[in-house]
């Protein structure tokens, strides 16, 4: 879980969901997300569309397609917050 870099406090697993601006839930300070997190976040959004051309490759139906999909996505939604790190500042995307 995300570790406030202000205030070292640990941040839930559904405070990591609902805190989309990335103020801290408790000292209000805001949160960066690092570098390397947002590269691991990065794959994890691709990987809806990594499973689309293996789908096809099996011949799976559409429906089954779709429902791996809708899977892969909601798994990826559930483990952002285990790979998401926090920094005091802004840092540069590469």
């Amino acid at each position: 879980m995300p570790i406030c870099q202000n205030c070292e406090n640990e941040w839930t697993w559904l405070q990591s969901i609902v805190a989309f601006k990335m103020k801290c839930p408790h000292c209000g300070k805001k949160q960066y997300e690092t570098n390397k997190s947002r590269q691991r976040r990065l794959w994890l959004d691709f990987l809806p569309l990594a499973v689309f051309p293996i789908t096809v490759l099996l011949g799976l139906s559409l429906w089954a397609t779709l429902v791996i999909i809708i899977a892969v996505i909601i798994a990826s939604f559930i483990f952002h917050p285990f790979i998401l790190k926090l920094s005091n500042e802004q840092e540069p995307f590469w």
